[in-house]
Protein backbone atom coordinates (compact mmCIF):
# COMPACT_ATOMS: atom_id res chain seq x y z
CA UNK A 1 0.00 0.00 0.00
CA UNK A 2 1.20 3.83 -0.91
CA UNK A 3 1.33 6.31 1.46
CA UNK A 4 -1.95 8.07 -0.44
CA UNK A 5 -4.03 4.48 0.29
CA UNK A 6 -3.01 5.08 3.97
CA UNK A 7 -3.75 8.33 4.48
CA UNK A 8 -7.32 7.91 2.84
CA UNK A 9 -7.75 5.28 5.13
CA UNK A 10 -6.89 6.83 8.44
CA UNK A 11 -9.02 10.19 6.94
CA UNK A 12 -11.51 8.31 6.39
CA UNK A 13 -10.96 5.85 9.99
CA UNK A 14 -10.77 9.83 11.85
CA UNK A 15 -13.94 11.02 9.94
CA UNK A 16 -15.90 8.10 11.50
CA UNK A 17 -14.34 8.61 14.95
CA UNK A 18 -15.74 12.46 14.34
CA UNK A 19 -19.12 11.37 13.82
CA UNK A 20 -19.63 8.55 16.44
CA UNK A 21 -18.46 11.55 18.92
CA UNK A 22 -20.91 13.67 17.72
CA UNK A 23 -23.91 11.53 17.52
CA UNK A 24 -22.95 10.98 21.19
CA UNK A 25 -22.97 14.75 22.35
CA UNK A 26 -26.44 15.33 20.20
CA UNK A 27 -27.84 12.33 21.86
CA UNK A 28 -26.67 13.91 25.47
CA UNK A 29 -27.81 17.01 24.27
CA UNK A 30 -31.35 15.95 23.36
CA UNK A 31 -31.95 13.81 26.76
CA UNK A 32 -30.41 17.09 28.97
CA UNK A 33 -32.77 19.14 26.71
CA UNK A 34 -35.82 16.77 27.40
CA UNK A 35 -35.15 16.34 30.51
CA UNK A 36 -35.14 20.53 31.12
CA UNK A 37 -38.70 20.53 29.84
CA UNK A 38 -39.90 19.49 33.22
CA UNK A 39 -42.42 17.09 32.12
CA UNK A 40 -41.78 14.40 35.49
CA UNK A 41 -41.59 17.88 38.18
CA UNK A 42 -45.49 18.68 36.17
CA UNK A 43 -46.68 14.69 36.06
CA UNK A 44 -45.51 14.96 39.93
CA UNK A 45 -47.72 18.20 40.67
CA UNK A 46 -50.51 16.32 38.73
CA UNK A 47 -50.37 13.64 40.43
CA UNK A 48 -50.66 14.91 43.92
CA UNK A 49 -53.62 17.33 42.57
CA UNK A 50 -55.58 13.92 41.67
CA UNK A 51 -54.68 12.47 44.42
CA UNK A 52 -55.80 15.33 46.58
CA UNK A 53 -59.24 15.62 44.84
CA UNK A 54 -59.87 11.24 45.70
CA UNK A 55 -59.22 11.86 48.93
CA UNK A 56 -61.44 15.11 49.49
CA UNK A 57 -64.00 12.71 47.69
CA UNK A 58 -65.53 10.19 49.61
CA UNK A 59 -67.01 6.92 48.51
CA UNK A 60 -70.43 5.93 50.03
CA UNK A 61 -70.93 2.45 49.99
CA UNK A 62 -74.90 0.96 50.94
CA UNK A 63 -74.93 -1.71 51.95
CA UNK A 64 -78.98 -2.44 51.60
CA UNK A 65 -78.98 -2.13 47.81
CA UNK A 66 -79.17 -5.55 45.83
CA UNK A 67 -78.92 -6.19 42.41
CA UNK A 68 -81.38 -8.58 40.55
CA UNK A 69 -82.22 -9.52 37.23
CA UNK A 70 -79.18 -9.60 35.76
CA UNK A 71 -79.42 -9.82 31.47
CA UNK A 72 -76.94 -12.02 29.95
CA UNK A 73 -78.61 -12.42 26.97
CA UNK A 74 -76.29 -10.43 24.90
CA UNK A 75 -72.79 -11.64 26.36
CA UNK A 76 -71.13 -14.03 23.71
CA UNK A 77 -70.49 -17.57 25.21
CA UNK A 78 -66.73 -18.77 24.02
CA UNK A 79 -66.58 -22.19 24.96
CA UNK A 80 -68.97 -24.97 25.91
CA UNK A 81 -66.54 -26.99 27.35
CA UNK A 82 -63.86 -25.88 29.55
CA UNK A 83 -61.67 -29.14 29.51
CA UNK A 84 -62.44 -33.09 28.07
CA UNK A 85 -63.71 -35.58 30.01
CA UNK A 86 -62.70 -38.98 28.99
CA UNK A 87 -63.38 -41.94 31.45
CA UNK A 88 -61.18 -45.19 30.88
CA UNK A 89 -61.95 -48.56 31.98
CA UNK A 90 -59.23 -50.75 31.81
CA UNK A 91 -57.69 -52.48 34.68
CA UNK A 92 -53.75 -51.53 35.35
CA UNK A 93 -52.91 -54.80 37.53
CA UNK A 94 -51.37 -56.91 34.78
CA UNK A 95 -48.96 -53.93 33.55
CA UNK A 96 -48.11 -54.07 37.64
CA UNK A 97 -47.45 -57.52 37.40
CA UNK A 98 -45.21 -57.83 34.74
CA UNK A 99 -43.14 -54.92 36.20
CA UNK A 100 -42.87 -57.14 39.12
CA UNK A 101 -41.55 -59.85 37.15
CA UNK A 102 -39.22 -57.75 35.10
CA UNK A 103 -37.87 -56.40 38.69
CA UNK A 104 -37.15 -59.75 39.19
Amino acid sequence: MSYSDWFAISIILSLQTIGSLLSVLIGIYLVKYHNNLGTPSNIKLNNTNHNSNNQSKKLDIDETKVVLNIDTTKLEKKFTNLAEQKTVDTDISESVNRLKQMKG
